[in-house]
């Protein structure tokens, strides 16, 4: 409503006579303050009534100032962040092109102005994923800045810091990190160590340096920035929570949850006292503590935490926004964890609807979505449905991102294994291959990314006959997802490990089986809280790994041991009926080990703590060295 009543007003302006100049100033003071009062929406995570007075805002400086002065273009800018903070793109975009021509018709075409737009602009179609439209737009500013003011101004830093961040996000990180470097050298030679715009630059760097894989390299740095937050803006300040974040989330990729967690808490917790309960940051807080606690199994806890920041997103960004849509992803991805696929796949597709529409069909994002339906699909046995969603999405990662970005790794694995599901394990073993080089080589061996494709990689050679090459991929994916702490990932390998040693060693095969199923009942312990239907579809879901020991078990003679294991597996069905106090719930209670099986896992935790250190340093150096 308030667009199109201002959008008349405007009109009935231009056909009234010529205002006075006193009630032009009214306007033009008028609209300098609701500018202000846009910024403090902004600020608040108020976007829908930012947008209002940003129309009205623009509404009043046409009419005092005519459609081209560089006032309008201001408030174009500014009401055009707005919109692209909403999600709304393409109502953004012309909003830019239109402040863009304003001030190169103004100022000429080399004017510093010109070079504000021109990054605004770029920032958008980066967004959007037109890295090739962008890329120009930020050299040309970037060049401007450079003329203007000199190769060492704190202006030509933050161009060079986005250009280096539109190449990282393309995978041209070879070409980004010398930029990054560039900016943060100029930033802190022309500002100082500790000011704010340096603590930006010294994030991206460090962003680039574990997005490569270099975590020992991104801490310091993560760790620096924190820091100089902390003294600059505060502790409790909204900026420290989103570098906490930052840093929390480094830490995850490596691996160390424990150091992540009260990160990830303390960001939440300043992001609910400094801004609000409803803020979109404290959304994107939510988000990623759900994350942590779903990649350690804290199932019923992530469930909540990713309902509250999805209700967030659609109550404050939109049903449509981007961020809402990767809730909606991450919620799926959630419930297909725990067997709730028929919840699962109206959430992945609306989300995917939500980025075809926001960023085009040929967005990465798109490609993240169709990925991750198409493995649900898979997962529920649909793979005729599958299969062209795989192929899309690669197509998508390659064209956008290249053949060799890791991005795409999860797309070639994904693919692989619904040709190998489908016998064509030719293909298969050319595309596991294919992924486990690229991730070996942008993010190192010992990476945890590699753990899937090395499991996956392994099952195909062992049925293929090649036992020892799968042994030997089988126990490093379990060595890695040990040492990193991945209990979904531990509990594949493991499960994958005995029945490789099944037909040949049937008491190492009993040992990998009682810690694949003591691995999914600490995962069980996740889902205390959650509801009776989640746990029968998450006991659903694992029920051949607990009927795959119990049988093997039988096998041996060892009955009482294939009862207990079968009981656990059970009780989900009947606990609740008869009422049996907590203590005595076997649900989550581990699978006993004989005094040998005991000795192993002594020995095998030990090698782990003591191997993997050397191991992955040894990684860093060769991937340094390539």
């Amino acid at each position: 409503m308030a667009t199109a009543t201002l959008f008349f007003g405007r009109l009935q302006l231009a056909e009234a006579a010529e205002p006075s100049a006193a009630a032009q100033d009214v306007r033009r003071t008028r609209a300098d303050q609701l500018n202000d009062e846009v910024f403090h929406h902004y600020q608040r995570g108020e976007y829908a009534n930012g947008v209002d007075k940003a129309l009205e805002a623009l509404a009043l400086h046409e009419a005092a100032l005519g459609p081209d002065h560089p006032d309008v273009a201001t408030s174009l800018n500014s009401l055009a962040l707005l919109l692209e903070t909403t999600g709304r793109y393409v109502e953004a975009e012309p909003l830019h092109r239109r402040a863009l021509a304003i001030v190169e018709h103004a100022n000429g075409a080399e004017h510093p102005d010109v070079a504000a737009s021109l990054n605004n602009l770029a920032s958008l179609l980066q967004t959007t994923g037109r890295y090739s439209e962008a890329e120009p737009l930020y050299r040309r500013a970037l060049a401007i800045s450079e003329m203007t003011f000199g190769v060492e101004h704190p202006d030509v830093a933050i161009k060079l810091h986005n250009l280096a961040g539109l190449l990282e996000t393309a995978g041209r990180t070879a070409e980004a990190e010398p930029l990054y470097r560039r900016a943060l050298a100029i930033g802190e030679k022309t500002l100082g160590a500790e000011q704010a715009d340096v603590t930006v630059l010294l994030n991206g760097l460090a962003g680039l340096l574990e997005t490569t894989g270099r975590y020992a390299e991104a801490e310091p740095l993560y760790r620096r920035v924190l820091a100089s937050s902390e003294k600059t803006f505060g502790v409790e300040h909204p900026y420290t929570a989103v570098f906490l974040n930052d840093f929390a989330l480094l830490l995850q990729t490596a691996g160390r949850y424990a150091e992540a967690e009260p990160l990830f808490r303390r960001a939440l917790a300043i992001g609910e006292k400094t801004l609000r309960a409803e803020h979109p940051t404290t959304a994107t807080s939510l988000n990623n503590l759900a994350n942590l606690l779903k990649i350690t199994g804290h199932y019923a806890d992530s469930e909540l935490l990713y309902r509250r920041a999805l209700a967030i997103g659609e109550k404050i960004l939109g049903a449509e926004h981007p961020a809402v849509a990767t809730r909606l992803n991450n919620l799926a991805s959630l419930l297909q964890t725990t067997g709730r696929y028929s919840e699962a796949e109206p959430l992945y597709r609306r989300a995917l609807a939500i980025s075809e529409m926001t960023f085009g069909v040929e967005h990465p994002d798109v490609a993240i979505k169709l990925h991750n339906l198409a493995g649900l699909l898979e997962t529920a046995g649909r793979t005729a449905e599958a299969e062209p969603l795989y192929r899309r999405a690669l197509a998508i990662g390659e064209k956008a991102l290249g053949a060799k970005h890791p991005g795409i790794a999860p797309s070639l694995n994904g693919l692989a294994g619904l040709l190998e599901t489908t016998g064509r394990t030719a293909e298969a073993e050319q595309l596991y291959r294919r992924a486990l080089a690229i991730v070996e080589k942008t993010l190192g061996a010992e990476h945890p990314d590699v753990v899937p494709i090395l499991c996956n990689l392994a099952g195909l050679l062992h049925a293929a006959g090649q036992a020892a090459e799968a042994e030997r991929l089988y126990l490093r994916a379990h060595r890695i997802a040990a040492f990193a702490g991945l209990p979904d990932s531990l509990r594949h390998c493991r499960w994958r490990l005995m029945l490789l040693y099944r037909a040949r060693n049937s008491g190492l095969a009993t040992f990998y089986g009682k810690q694949a199923v003591n691995t999914l009942q600490t995962l069980r312990s996740g889902l205390s809280t959650a509801s009776g239907e989640t746990k029968l579809a998450y006991a659903k879901s694992i029920s051949s790994v607990y009927s795959g020991l119990a049988d093997l078990l039988i096998s041996q003679g060892r009955l009482p041991e294939a009862q207990t294991v079968l009981g656990m597996l059970k009780e989900d069905e009947y606990f609740d009926f008869i009422g049996r106090g907590a203590e005595e719930d076997t649900r989550t209670q581990p699978v006993g080990y004989t005094p040998l099986e005991t000795r192993w896992l002594q020995v095998t935790q030990s090698l782990v703590g003591r191997i993997n250190p050397v191991l992955q340093q040894l990684a860093e150096l060769e991937r340094i060295n390539k």
